[in-house]
């Protein structure tokens, strides 16, 4: 018992940063709501998939509040925590239920790029500013995104997926990705109509974005770490996840 409660206290401060870094590392500003996208979704996955509910809950929550407050966003901090935190929680627990195939697999895989096509083509081409939150590299600068970019983003991202789809694990992994994003979807919705007073209707797209960019990041990952560790990491990794 002492043992695992130290290996799970271990890996929650390792998550938690990990969480936070991949919050801050590039950061697209949605002027409507005050909030922005970044990549820190795909990590809050991989936590939740590989180590279980209770990591995923809690390095989930405090990664990214932290990264709320490192980046000057502190009026999303206490949301973050419990948003990000339920997020955490269900990925945990679904991604480890056998769920059936009624749908082939390569369609789940294609569903995630094909709708990522079009929010980026709608809401993501033309002029954005992003943060790149690299140490010695911190800077805000003014892109401009082509369609073309997201088209090929789109095929590389339906590639991966189809390839990854021919585990019977994949499906489960997408499954619970999606019901987790749409917790925080509808959870950052309801902060910023509710709470914030803002027209948060507008982040609504973005945030969808940014679920099936962790999606398409973290399913990719976590099949090739579930294949790919040797046996011992392997061992360690199915002791973290059977934590309770």
């Amino acid at each position: 018992m002492l043992q695992k409660s130290a290996k799970e206290l271990a890996l929650i401060a390792i998550f938690t940063a990990v969480n936070c870094i991949s919050t801050t590392l590039i950061q697209v500003y949605i002027p409507a709501t005050k909030g922005y996208f970044n990549v820190g979704e795909s990590t809050v996955y991989i936590t939740a998939m590989l180590f279980g509910p209770k990591v995923g809950a809690l390095a989930g929550a405090l990664g990214p509040a932290l990264a709320d407050v490192a980046t000057g966003y502190y009026i999303y901090a206490p949301a973050t925590a419990v948003i990000k935190g339920l997020e955490g929680l269900v990925v945990g627990l679904l991604s480890r239920r056998a769920v059936r195939r009624r749908i082939p697999g390569y369609l789940y895989a294609l569903a995630p790029s094909v709708l990522l096509l079009i929010i980026g083509i709608m809401y993501y081409t033309g002029s954005s500013e992003l943060t790149i939150g690299i140490p010695k590299l911190n800077m805000t600068i003014l892109v401009e995104i082509h369609y073309l970019a997201w088209i090929i983003t789109a095929v590389v991202a339906a590639a991966a997926l189809t390839y990854v789809a021919r585990s019977p694990e994949c499906l489960q992994w997408v499954i619970s990705a999606s019901a987790g994003g749409a917790i925080m979807v509808l959870g950052y919705f309801l902060y910023e109509q509710l709470v914030l007073g803002y027209y948060a209707i507008a982040e609504v797209p973005f945030n969808i974005a940014q679920v099936l960019v962790g999606i398409l990041i973290a399913v990719p990952t976590v099949s090739t770490l579930s294949r790919r560790l040797p046996s011992s990491s392997r061992r360690f990794l199915l002791d973290s996840s059977a934590i309770k």
